[in-house]
């Protein structure tokens, strides 16, 4: 049964992107307007924002001490979104007219790829010589969705399937790079020697995901297993064989055989039937590691890692080393 999404899918516009991620933001704020301060001090560089009245005890006035003081601080965010296009310093600096007189002034481009340092400090030049006041600061989408991952909790399921749906639908529009440096965990408690055994991992074709190359078994806490994926591909299970229905990367006469074995096992050991509807994530081999969980909650769905920032390197080494380098972390 198809999944109803949160997010409008079906078209390239770019209003319908800023809309999509200006839901994100105003969902969020409904949740809790603490979280959006952390996800917008987050994607403009680590500032302190404050959403919302700031309450204040015995703060000294002019002339006087006041017992209390709730005052609402102003702020204009004026967010410019990039799908195909490319970036227009005189657009950039035409949207200055939208500020007035906010006590903080911030200008947010968004768009699937970084800009150069060059572009960085052409534009930073022109928008100061007109309005200093202003702040502009530029990311990815692929930012928001990691930045998104560091302000939920696990345990809240609502949220995390609003940003894993964003995820999902920026994904769908090509908003994401492909990513050879993302490792996706996945929980496998009942399947997990099975994908051991054979080297895969397997859900409901329907389920989306984000592009990644590598795949984390997650197991009472801990990532128990890292590989490298070299083919995804949905199949349908016939008597003469495997049928490729659709595919991404290699899918060789190994990897059926191992389809094969990993659907009769999933037939005799849960009752499980996997001879159509299913996607199979295949990989070299899973290399145990134990990256443990540290914070209290048992992790619901999945999550994805930048494995740059969590090995320290741009370079993605082996699968065993990158399960050797895991087992030093925490998350």
């Amino acid at each position: 049964m198809p999944r109803v999404h949160y997010f409008q899918r079906y078209s390239q516009r770019e209003n319908v992107v800023t809309n999509n991620t200006l839901l994100l933001f105003s969902r969020l704020y409904a949740y809790s307007p603490a979280r959006l301060e952390l996800l917008l001090g987050t994607l403009l560089d680590d500032l302190d924002l404050v959403i919302g009245p700031a309450f204040k005890q015995q703060e000294r006035g002019a002339g006087s001490v006041p017992d209390a003081k709730v005052r609402q601080g102003s702020f204009s965010l004026v967010i410019e979104t990039k799908v195909r296009a490319a970036v227009d310093a005189g657009q950039l600096e035409s949207h200055l007219e939208s500020f007035t007189d906010e006590e903080q002034k911030f200008l947010l481009l968004i768009q699937p790829e970084p800009l150069s340092s060059g572009q960085q400090e052409e534009i930073q030049q022109r928008l100061k010589a007109v309005d200093p006041e202003v702040r502009f600061c530029a990311v990815t989408f692929d930012e928001i969705v990691n930045a998104c991952d560091d302000v939920v909790q696990d345990y809240e399921m609502e949220l995390r399937e609003l940003f894993d749906d964003y995820r999902e639908y920026c994904s769908s529009e090509g908003l994401l790079p492909m990513a050879p440096h993302t490792m996706r965990v996945v929980t496998a408690g009942w399947t997990l020697e099975e994908n051991f055994k054979h080297s895969l991992y397997y859900c409901p074709a329907s389920r989306g995901y984000q592009p990644h190359k590598f795949m984390g078994l997650y197991h009472q806490k801990t990532v128990v297993g890292v590989g490298r994926i070299h083919g995804v591909a949905v199949v349908e299970i016939l008597k003469g064989g495997v049928n490729v229905v659709e595919k991404t990367g290699e899918v060789t006469g190994d990897d059926k055989n191992r389809i094969l074995a990993a659907a009769k096992d999933a037939k005799s050991n849960h009752g499980w039937d996997l001879t159509k509807d299913n996607r199979f994530f295949l990989v070299d081999e899973f290399v145990e590691t134990s990256f443990k969980k540290a914070s209290k909650y048992p992790l619901q769905g999945v999550r994805y890692f930048d494995l740059r920032q969590l090995l320290g390197t741009d370079e993605i080494p082996s699968v065993q080393q990158v399960a050797e380098i895991l087992r030093a972390k925490e998350w």
